[in-house]
């Protein structure tokens, strides 16, 4: 069973959001200043601030339901000294967590949101700016610590090799390893030290590159090639995986990967259509599991959903058909790279390829469909949870799924081909055990270990 979830506090959620959120360009209202006007001759009273119809307000509310929402395009006024809040009247209902104004996102500008995004969140995911031994995007795990790792060290070696998913680094995930009962993680760990030569992890930005160019970066890292590489990857990182194994790796290597709660057939929280619900339900996901874990900040979800409905409200203000919304999500790589849709010429082509031969793939599944009322805004966005019918405007997932991916995608390598059963841990449905909790599972980290022979 899960641990019941801590009532919302949102006034603590206010002061998180205020202090995390400056990172990626956003600020409180009673806090934000537009900059100044950069020409000269425009430096007169009255003229320092850009025009009123260039700044964007983003509010933050919950409803009467506790469901938060995201609403964009709020109309300010303009004072003496700043911005005022908006008016009460203009707003849909709900109590006001927070205001935040930004200056209007010109396209050439979308990557510069999201490369601040990705450094906040995965700060070791960059290459360094010069040709110099500071790249940390390969680090090695040894005497209980990550260090920096040069990759062509890694030649003709055995390598275990881990790679994170969106809005996170391999940091996380080997705290959540460490979390797992029985030490578990550590003992994990501890076994592949003595079957590896080298245990290493992949750092990579998640929305402002396309997991090819991530798997790109990570051949070109590993070059020369190892002799053979194990991996263990999650969420997003199982496309990675699949680009770099079929695709850059040296075919001549040896390869395995486990796939934990991999998006390999896409997610239906990046397809355009449900976008703007998907932003909403982040912020849901980011609220409960910040609350779940007592962070001291914002969880990279209700972050990520900050900095992704600044873009979207600067490019549709939420107000946008869908082929506008289209054109918004191929201007974040990271979510057109794994966008739930027919059409998406990433996944059509990695679904085409025939680089898998000789491949093992192994994957780890679940449903989580939870009983504790904290939990109740699924009910809004997932249809396996949905209990109003009307409410299907903002649906998000119409299918199992673990809050962030759909279950069925976890295995789906192609049209005629899925990871077959006994490759996989399914952990069926389940109220324990959800996107972000997989590596604190006893049940996967010893399924890892089987499935690889550590």
């Amino acid at each position: 069973m899960s641990t019941p979830l801590p009532p919302a506090d949102d006034a603590q959620l206010r002061e998180q959001l205020r202090q995390d959120l400056p990172g990626i360009g956003l600020e409180a209202i009673d806090r934000f200043r537009p900059p100044a006007l950069a020409v000269p001759s425009q430096r007169r009273a009255g003229a320092m601030r850009p025009p009123i119809d260039t700044i964007e307000v983003l509010s933050l509310l919950r409803g009467a339901d506790g469901v938060l929402r995201w609403d964009a395009g709020t109309p300010v006024g303009v004072m003496a000294n700043g911005l005022r809040r908006a008016g009460r009247a203009a707003l849909p209902s709900g109590q006001v967590i927070e205001q935040f104004g930004f200056t209007q996102i010109a396209p050439n500008q979308v990557g510069v949101v999201l490369r601040k995004l990705d450094q906040k969140l995965t700060p070791s995911g960059f290459a360094p700016t010069a040709p110099v031994t500071t790249d940390v995007r390969l680090r090695r795990w040894q005497g209980g610590q990550l260090a920096p790792f040069h990759g062509p060290d890694a030649a003709k070696k055995n390598v275990l090799l881990f790679v994170h998913g969106t809005f996170s680094n391999c940091d996380n995930l080997f705290t959540e390893m460490a979390a797992a009962p029985l030490d578990a993680g550590a003992k994990l760990l501890a076994a592949a030290e003595k079957r590896y030569d080298l245990i290493l992890t992949f750092d990579h930005p998640t929305m402002s590159f396309s997991p090819v160019v991530n798997a790109f970066d990570l051949a070109a890292l590993l070059r020369p090639a190892p002799a053979s590489v194990d991996v263990v990857s999650h969420s997003r990182g199982g496309l990675v995986t699949r680009w770099f194994l079929e695709g850059f790796a040296d075919p001549a290597m040896k390869r395995r990967a486990v796939l934990v709660a991999a998006s390999i057939a896409g997610t239906s929280l990046a397809a355009p259509p449900r976008l703007k619900a998907a932003l909403s339900y982040l912020a849901n996901v980011g609220d409960v599991l910040g609350r779940a874990a007592k962070l001291g900040a914002a969880h990279p979800f209700l972050t990520a959903a900050a900095a992704l409905a600044s873009v979207m409200t600067a490019m549709t203000r939420f107000a946008a058909g869908t082929p506008l919304l289209d054109a918004a999500v191929a201007m974040i790589p990271g979510l057109q790279g794994q966008s739930k849709v027919g059409n998406n010429p990433d996944l059509v082509r990695l679904r085409a390829n025939t680089g898998g031969a000789g491949l093992e793939y192994y994957a780890v599944q679940a449903d989580f469909q939870p009983n504790d009322p904290g939990w109740n805004f699924l009910q809004y966005f997932s249809k396996p949870m949905q209990r109003v019918a009307s409410l299907a405007a903002d649906l998000v997932f119409d299918e199992p799924n673990d809050l962030v991916v759909d279950t069925a995608s976890m295995t789906d390598l192609a049209d005629q081909a899925a990871i077959p059963p006994d490759h996989v841990l399914d952990y069926g449905t389940t109220d324990a055990v959800h996107h972000t909790s997989y590596f604190r599972q006893e049940r996967t980290l010893a399924f890892i270990r089987a499935k690889l022979g550590i």
